[in-house]
């Protein structure tokens, strides 16, 4: 079975790597891997940009100013479907 695994992502820098590693463990089912960043203001973009095997959607906020008074990892949930070449996409939160 072939499967997209889309990861939303807001400001993880400390722990991207970590989840990314996880899911390329799953070897047997040979998952895509998209990483959906949605206007982190941390190192999350560049840790994002050395790591192989992986597709990044980066997004900017549409208002910055507003950015602590919403969620983004939530609107990162539901983006990032266009891109996924998979029939069956998985969300990790």
């Amino acid at each position: 079975m072939k499967l997209s695994i889309i990861i939303p992502s807001y400001n993880e820098a400390g722990t991207i790597r970590q989840i990314i590693a996880r899911v390329k463990k799953l070897k047997e089912i040979s998952p895509e891997i998209i990483v959906v960043n949605d206007g982190s203001t941390d190192e999350t973009k560049k840790i994002l940009a050395k790591i192989s095997g992986i597709k990044t959607i980066n997004f900017l906020p549409k208002f910055p100013e507003l950015k602590q008074l919403t969620s983004l990892k939530i609107k990162a949930r539901v983006r990032p479907f266009a891109p996924a070449s998979n029939r069956r996409p998985a969300i990790m939160s």
